[in-house]
């Protein structure tokens, strides 16, 4: 299925076009904004609320911290806006930040502005509508532009402060167990052994890049005819920290059962133009360091597990209080 990033599914709250200060701000510091502002909110996003900003004949995108308390390390706009303009002067395609504002009393609380990309969001990976060879060339393309980020010398673009560089798996497992027992409700037994388990698997090598975090197809913006992407989005989660963690999230497909994350699974995705995991290993492992490989095997449907069991437990702890 196909969405345009340009026409928002709902309406949204009325924060610029209510604010003569938010007015001011971005007609000072956005290039060509000016005129009568109208505010509508897109469908998904809402870690840090998204929204179309129309002014006058131009269209641009407005990110921003959600209301009330927050985690400290949470919902960091900051940080989106600082990688994405870093990565303005690559050849990973982002789209073009105007401003950031952390002035809390524009608007309620920090945001940033970005061009509105015009292009095909593919919601389903199974890309329906599309033709085998298209599809090809759509996961191509993706996969080209993983490792394209994963190239970007993270130093010379201004990056080398973004996060700690080296052992980036034993910190994040470290991190997930703390914010799991935290929210925990419940003793499951399954969570204790994997909790006991990981660590003490972890393999060998270590390597430092930028990482997305959330590096998958449904996060992206394609050119409306070629297969070609325009523009990488939410980049809440990127950090400096090893390359196959966007890699073996990005095949959760094969593994999960979800509408955006795996519906189609790998029995599903064989001879219709989607690449499987060992066409994904060809094209972004080199054949000489078969340890990647390994890795591969036991990051897979692992890396993001933690974290999803972690948002179900707080879940379940809010709706029993």
């Amino acid at each position: 299925m196909r969405f345009s990033i340009g026409k928002p599914v709902r309406c949204g709250a009325r924060i610029a076009s209510t604010s003569p200060r938010s007015k001011t701000t971005c007609g000072q510091h956005v290039a060509g904004f000016r005129g009568p502002l109208a505010v509508r909110q897109f469908k998904g996003g809402q870690s840090n609320p998204t929204f179309l900003l129309e002014a006058g004949d131009e269209r641009y995108v407005m990110r921003k911290k959600p209301p009330g308390k927050l985690l400290a390390s949470a919902h960091q706009v900051d940080r989106e806006y600082r990688v994405i303009h870093a990565l303005a002067a690559t050849d990973v395609p982002v789209a073009k930040v105007h401003a950031l504002c952390v002035d809390d009393a524009v608007i309620g609380s920090a945001f940033y502005i970005m061009d509105c990309v015009e292009g095909r969001i593919f919601r389903d990976p199974q890309l329906p509508g599309l033709s085998s060879e298209e599809r090809t060339a759509v996961y191509d393309e993706m996969n080209d532009v993983m490792a394209r980020l994963h190239r970007v010398d993270y130093e010379a673009v201004g990056l080398a402060d973004y996060g700690k560089p080296g052992n980036y798996f034993e910190r994040q497992l470290g991190r997930w167990t703390k914010q799991y027992e935290a929210a925990q409700t419940d003793d499951v037994e399954a969570m204790r052994n994997l909790i006991a388990w990981l660590p003490a698997h972890i393999p060998p090598g270590d390597e430092t890049c930028i990482v997305h975090g959330d590096f998958r197809l449904e996060n992206s913006i394609f050119h409306p005819t070629e297969p070609r992407m325009l523009a990488m989005l939410d980049w809440e989660l990127s950090t400096l920290g090893h390359p196959l963690a966007d890699l073996a999230y990005n095949c959760l497909l094969y593994h999960m059962n979800s509408p955006t994350q795996g519906e189609p699974r790998r029995h599903r995705l064989r001879g219709h133009g989607h690449p499987d995991r060992a066409g994904v290993r060809r094209r972004l492992l080199p054949s000489h360091r078969p340890p990647r490989r390994r890795a591969l095997g036991f990051l897979s449907g692992v890396l993001a597990l933690p974290p999803r069991v972690d948002r179900a437990g707080g879940l379940q702890a809010r709706s029993r209080r």
